[in-house]
């Protein structure tokens, strides 16, 4: 008796952004995509702000994430595709996993988890 399996492989789909805010940590639940310079403050989409626990930056960008809407809130941190973060005055190389090209940052580290509304992604 001969046996087949068949394997499916489930991989993220393509996303064209080079920022992508995640409603759960370790990229998981629904993604939300914004390209480098969109706005110049991004506020979050409508059930996004409050809301994002892990975010990937693509090599050569950065996101900013601020607390609260219009660049406010005392906790503003710069995370980087190249795997580095800027935080309470302090840099730090590691704490980001090098995925698809980028970076993933899950917020809780921060203390900014389910924190941010608003939020900047610039090409370093």
């Amino acid at each position: 008796m001969k046996r087949f399996f068949l394997l499916i492989f489930l991989a993220q789909p393509a996303l064209s952004a080079e920022c992508l805010y995640y409603k759960e940590p370790n990229r998981g639940g629904t993604v939300l995509e914004q390209k480098a310079n969109q706005n110049a403050d991004y506020n979050l989409a409508s059930g996004w702000g409050d809301q994002v626990s892990s975010v990937w930056v693509k090599d050569g960008y950065y996101a900013v994430l601020f607390e609260h809407p219009g660049f406010r809130g005392s906790n503003t941190v710069y995370v980087y595709g190249s795997g580095l973060s800027f935080a309470k005055n302090v840099w730090q190389r590691t704490g980001g996993s090098t995925v698809n090209g980028g970076t993933s940052f899950n917020l809780d580290r921060f203390g900014l988890d389910n924190l941010i509304s608003a939020t900047l992604c610039l090409k370093e």
